[in-house]
């Protein structure tokens, strides 16, 4: 009995069991917490794009228990003239998967939803609905591409530039004509560096157009700056966009076997290019990265130019190459008689011709009188530190004269007396060199020339000269002397010569110089009594005249003085006769006084004097006898 009860518990829990898992089994299926990705969100036309389904159950664990029926798809598009493909759903190589793949013909945003359908029965704990992530946006870039957006690139800009054996990574978007955004391919467009330098990389062109620019190790032609170019193929080829950025050099030290020089000696001062480079191509040129000297060669005091461009030596012709020595033991630097210039090429003033791997030296003797043969050695600092190619670089310390650079200014005189000396000049322009062996000075009267001097500075031309002496030959009557100046390089004459100097005679003889003495002194004599007497006469009237008319104002001086004493005395007398009379009137009364004025008035009046009537200090001259006075032509 026992037994029994025990089996049939045995299989009360065996279905019991069974029960759990089917239930188990039954929630295990697929649900609406699936997650729904796809392999892209952009993509170019007619390009599947591949969208997976990770089947989950409700608790959100991976399950293969589903069906591709359990899902379905919905995709919309904004492009109405795209044209959209959506495969049918198929399990994936992950037995939890699903996938199917979405296309547009054309541009357009997708919008990609995945719905779940619960199982008949099972919609109470598993409803249906979209899964996870549903509604993913899809875009299918535009094309073709017809406009560009603004090229850029890294690390470069109008300041920084790109060092040559660099690269960069340029970007610049594309559209369609409507705008939206686009994709290319690298069929689709060309790149151009309108140098033809460097190199180009397409790396992508979906939305953007990415790309790489591969600077060159060296440039094949002047330039300061890249300028990339792209452009569209086939009809939108004259669509296009550029960016133009420095050329910069690599800042390493130069190498002496790749580093050069190059001089111009037909110009003062003398004009070398310096060229800064390594094993690789050029770098960026630093004036103390290398090392200039000048050096003097011990035997060229036998040294003369014949022409512009050759030498002659006179005695030892055992030399090297155009005559001059190539050991070192025959030179010694003298440097320090040169005004010497570096400078960077990159500072030049004209931008086209800026190049900073390119400094400029140059150098001229500081006193140019003598033309003396000199070598240029430039050195790199580095460890090998030898010359660079070309150098060491021969040159002459001065410019051999020509007539067209030379002026024969004149002399201090031109009119100058046998045996007699003077100066002249010879002003030189356009950097010649003030050496007087390259000058011939001749005198058609064959008259001394000496000392020729060089001067750095005459103020009169304000330029440097040549000065000479010259010493007026022996001659017996006037003459004309012609003296003639050319340049031994060129046999022609300089400018202003021949120069006529007026050459007198020297003085007579001592009996004809006493003969013209006593002549000349007879005619002095002759002369000093005429126009003596002349002077003698007019001093004599002169003086009379002054003093007749110092007489005359004498004579009215004393006349005017005795009137003076004559009216006061008058005036005296009558002022005298009136107290009288008052006094005399006072004692007789009214009536003495009547007869007293009777009287006055009957009294004679005297001439000259004032009437008694008259008022007191009035003088009048009517009555004064008026003299005549002479004028000054009496």
């Amino acid at each position: 009995m026992e037994t029994c009860r025990s089996r049939w518990r045995g299989v009360l829990l065996l279905l019991l069991l069974l029960l759990v898992a089917l239930i188990d089994c039954v929630r295990a299926t697929a649900s609406q917490t699936s997650l729904l990705s796809c392999a892209s969100a952009e993509v170019e036309p007619n390009t599947n794009v591949v969208c997976t389904i990770r089947v989950r159950d409700t608790q959100q664990e991976p399950t293969m228990s589903f069906s591709v029926s359990d899902f379905s798809v919905v995709v919309t598009g904004t492009n109405s003239v795209a044209r959209v493909t959506v495969s049918s759903i198929e399990r994936g190589t992950d037995i939890t998967t699903a996938v199917f793949s979405v296309a547009a013909t054309h541009g357009t945003m997708l919008t990609v939803k995945v719905y779940f359908t619960a199982t008949a029965g099972t919609e109470a704990y598993n409803p249906s609905g979209e899964v996870r992530n549903s509604g993913l946006t899809l875009l299918v870039l535009a094309q073709p591409a017809t406009t560009f957006g603004r090229l850029a690139c890294t690390d470069v800009n109008a300041s920084q530039g790109l060092v040559l054996r660099e690269s960069t990574e340029c970007t610049v978007d594309v559209f369609d004509s409507l705008g939206s955004a686009a994709v290319v391919t690298a069929s689709d467009v060309t790149f151009l560096e309108v140098n033809r330098l460097g190199s180009f990389s397409f790396i992508s062109g979906k939305r953007s157009l990415v790309f790489t620019f591969q600077a060159p190790d060296d440039v094949s032609i002047h330039t300061t700056q890249f300028t990339l170019q792209v452009r569209f193929k086939s009809i939108y080829s004259t669509v296009m966009t550029s960016i133009t950025f420095p050329l910069r050099y690599p800042t390493l030290p130069p190498s002496a076997s790749y580093s050069a020089i190059h001089c111009d000696d037909d110009v003062r001062p003398v004009l070398c290019t310096v060229y800064a480079a390594d094993a690789v191509g050029p770098v960026q040129f630093a004036a103390d990265a290398f090392t200039v000297d000048i050096e003097r060669w011990r035997g060229d005091g036998d040294v003369r130019i014949d022409t512009i461009n050759d030498i002659y030596y006179i005695g030892n012709d055992s030399r090297a190459a155009g005559g001059v020595s190539s050991d070192d033991a025959e030179w010694y630097s003298n440097l320090g008689e040169f005004v010497v210039d570096v400078t960077a090429n990159a500072s030049a003033l004209v931008p086209a011709t800026r190049r900073a791997d390119v400094g400029l030296l140059t150098f001229m003797k500081a006193n140019n009188e003598r033309i003396q043969v000199q070598r240029l050695r430039v050195r790199t600092r580095d460890e090998a530190g030898g010359d660079v190619a070309a150098s060491p670089f021969y040159f002459h310390s001065g410019k051999v004269p020509i007539a067209a650079a030379a002026t024969l200014r004149g002399c201090n005189t031109t009119v100058i007396r046998s045996t007699n000396a003077t100066y002249c000049y010879i002003d030189l322009l356009s950097g010649i060199s003030g050496d007087a062996r390259y000058f011939t000075i001749q005198s058609s009267l064959s008259a001394a020339i000496s000392d020729v001097t060089y001067v750095a500075y005459d103020a009169a031309c304000r330029c440097r000269t040549l000065r000479f002496r010259y010493v007026a030959p022996l001659v017996s009557a006037r003459a004309d002397d012609y003296l003639a100046v050319d340049g031994v390089a060129t046999t022609a004459l300089v400018v202003n010569s021949p120069l006529r100097m007026n050459v007198l005679r020297t003085g007579p003889s001592s009996s004809s110089s006493i003969t013209t003495s006593r002549a000349d002194a007879a005619i002095v004599a002759v002369g000093l009594l005429f126009f003596g007497s002349i002077v003698a006469t007019g001093m004599v009237l002169v003086v009379g005249r002054h003093r007749t008319r110092s007489r005359i104002r004498s004579g009215r001086a004393a006349k005017v003085r005795e009137y003076e004493r004559a009216s006061s005395a008058a005036v005296q007398r009558q002022l005298a006769a009136s107290a009288t009379a008052a006094s005399a009137g006072a004692d007789a009364g009214p009536i003495a006084s009547g007869n007293s004025a009777s009287r006055r008035s009957d009294a004679p009046v005297s001439p000259g004097l004032p009437s008694a009537s008259a008022k007191s200090g009035f003088v009048s001259n009517a009555a004064v006898e008026q003299e005549r006075f002479h004028s000054d032509s009496d």
